[in-house]
């Protein structure tokens, strides 16, 4: 399985530190190269190569000529599955994509941000659909909410005072019936351990 990633840069922010991050993980079993808009702000780089992977730059700033540049990559690299991480290497991936006769690889975006303005946009939402439309699957994180924690945190005062309601499970004892239940359950995590979720990627795309 041969893998790219494509994104605008390896700069300190939480995509590109993702991309890096899977990147190597990634490599350990299959072959993995990243495209890069800009080298500005790199932070990654050097750590990427000394894993043993292919940092390559977009040589171009117009747009239809980055599309195309991706595009002649792709066909060239021959691989099997294209990560797209941001706007608008987004756009670029799924433009190259139309332009490629041969659409034998499967094409995945890293949604980043819930809250892409451009749909809010009437001149762009069918734009964003016939984009959106390039992409055999799509991957979208759930930012984590402001004070979500102590939300999640359970006073049973009121419930117990209106309805007599205790919970039946002490935190001492709950916590070691969780740890009981992960030592019953070895093979919910071994996997983790042992790497097994890196066959990720074969499993989704392998038979496709």
């Amino acid at each position: 399985m041969k893998l790219l990633y494509v994104i605008d840069s390896l700069g300190g922010r939480g995509a590109e530190k993702l991309t890096s991050d899977l990147s190597i993980i990634i490599s350990k079993r299959h072959k993995c190269e990243v495209l890069i808009l800009t080298n500005k702000d790199d932070k990654y780089s050097d750590l990427l190569k000394s894993a043993g992977i292919n940092v390559n730059i977009v040589p171009y700033n117009n747009h239809f000529s980055r599309a195309l540049f991706i595009k002649r990559y792709i066909d060239k690299g021959k691989f099997d599955v294209v990560h797209a991480n941001l706007f608008p290497v987004t756009y670029y991936c799924a433009i190259s994509k139309m332009l490629c006769l041969n659409k034998r690889y499967k094409l995945v975006m890293t949604e980043h941000s819930t809250d892409n303005r451009r749909r809010h946009h009437k001149s762009l939402r069918n734009l964003e659909k016939l984009i959106y439309n390039q992409y055999d699957h799509i991957i979208t994180h759930v930012t984590d909410r402001k004070g979500h924690d102590m939300r999640y945190a359970i006073d049973p005062t009121k419930i117990h005072s209106e309805l007599g309601w205790l919970p039946e499970t002490k935190f001492a004892d709950g916590i070691k019936k969780t740890i009981q239940w992960y030592l019953d359950n070895r093979e919910w995590w071994e996997d983790i351990i042992s790497g097994e979720y890196q066959n990720y990627y074969d499993k989704m795309y392998g038979n496709r």
